[in-house]
């Protein structure tokens, strides 16, 4: 391979950089039709329910994805895990809702005084 001047070194890193940024451009353009889709079939996202919302009201957050089955994760405080599944488990009897549609945040053992 013959020598390559400064001149064409410098010319040669540009285009890489102006391919780099083409590719990550279209990659953003995707990414953004993307999310829009999903949003359209989705139905209506929290962005909408917040222009509704008078402006004094503190913003909608959004519930992350969780799997079938689940309500996501609970933090115990000094609970041992069977008391807490034996909690759980009576709150969902008491209300008579199945155990996988209710959400506990955090279970801990209040003074008994």
């Amino acid at each position: 391979m013959d020598n390559v001047s400064m001149l064409e070194s410098v010319y040669i890193l540009l285009m890489g950089m102006i391919i780099v940024f083409i590719v990550l451009f279209l990659l953003m353009g995707m990414i953004a039709v993307i999310r829009n889709l999903t949003r359209k079939v989705s139905g209506p996202s929290s962005e909408a329910t917040t222009e509704s919302a008078p402006a004094a009201s503190a913003p909608v957050e959004s519930k992350p994805l969780l799997a079938s089955g689940s309500c996501g994760s609970v933090q115990l405080f000094d609970v041992p895990d069977q008391t807490a599944a034996l909690v759980m488990a009576l709150v969902a009897e008491q209300l008579k809702a199945p155990l996988n549609e209710l959400r506990f945040i955090s279970i801990k053992e209040t003074d008994k005084d």
